[in-house]
């Protein structure tokens, strides 16, 4: 005879994001980035477009983008800058900022949390104290695609001290859990990430 599981009253409208045979404990979370109104339309008061994910210097010039951007209808854009990161470091956040303040268009900015597997990045980690002075910056609304095997399959705890930062100051830790099942998801979602 099968186990039959019924929830509870109160889990409506939350996320169930573990449910496995060896949890004893099923933790259910509310998802914070629509209310906190970060994120609550992607459509803007006067029926423009906002694209709310991208990875704009990876792919375009800012320049070009714009040119195709602007007349379908784009008037805000959210994008993080790990190009720029892996470059220069926080610097490298800054000068993005210095280069888009002129656009036509409200310009995000995710910091990249800079995981990667290679020793030559180090020097460019972005540090907690760096992240701080980072969102000084009324454009900089969180911290970028928090891979979950750089915040929890590692000894280092950098990222996660990153995400603890940008939590404890009230911005947007994205995250990134493709791949992540089980145990390593639920620890991942644990970890506060949106």
């Amino acid at each position: 005879m099968k186990k039959k599981s019924v929830l509870p009253s109160s889990t409506k409208g939350r996320l169930i994001f573990y449910f496995g045979t060896t949890v004893t404990l099923v933790v259910f979370l509310i998802v914070a980035v629509f209310s906190r109104g970060m994120y609550r339309t992607l459509i803007s008061e006067n029926d423009r477009l906002i694209k709310a994910h991208t990875h704009l210097i990876n792919y375009f010039n800012i320049n070009d983008f714009l040119s195709y951007a602007i007349p379908s209808g784009v008037t805000t854009l959210m994008t993080e800058v790990e190009s720029y990161g892996f470059a220069l470091g926080a610097e490298g956040v800054k000068i993005f900022l210095d280069q888009v303040d002129p656009c036509p268009i409200k310009m995000f900015v995710l910091v990249p949390p800079m995981i990667s597997l290679s020793p030559a990045t180090k020097s460019l980690m972005i540090s907690k104290e760096q992240l701080a002075g980072l969102f000084e910056d009324p454009r900089v609304i969180g911290l970028g695609e928090s891979f979950w095997q750089g915040a929890i399959l590692t000894r280092d705890n950098r990222v996660l001290d990153l995400m603890a930062e940008t939590q404890r100051i009230g911005k947007s830790v994205q995250g990134h859990a493709a791949g992540a099942f089980d145990r390593k998801l639920a620890a991942y979602v644990a970890t506060g990430v949106e």
